[in-house]
């Protein structure tokens, strides 16, 4: 799971999901790419944009998600998501 980070004008905070980096084609690692700005899955070339929205397939939907929150100690926690999904 991947913790999204919003970035911000002095410290960045964290997003309210994080993205499940399993490659809804067959179930390979998806790895996010910095210099292409997107997650490539290296088995059969699946890409997705930084909300793990499809941009190129095979990969038949959207990276999952997981909601993230922090807890009293400041830990980051991640759960299952619940709800609509935002990307559609």
């Amino acid at each position: 799971l991947l913790p999204a980070v919003k970035p911000g004008d002095d410290s960045p905070s964290l997003e309210t999901y994080a993205l499940k980096a399993e490659c809804t084609h067959l179930g390979c690692l998806a790895s996010w790419r910095p210099e292409a700005g997107k997650y490539v899955c290296p088995c059969h070339g699946s890409e997705y944009d930084k909300q793990g929205t499809v941009l190129r397939g095979p990969a038949p939907r959207a990276l999952g998600l997981a909601a993230v929150s922090v807890d009293e100690k400041g830990r980051v926690v991640l759960s299952d998501w619940e709800g609509a999904d935002f990307r559609s």
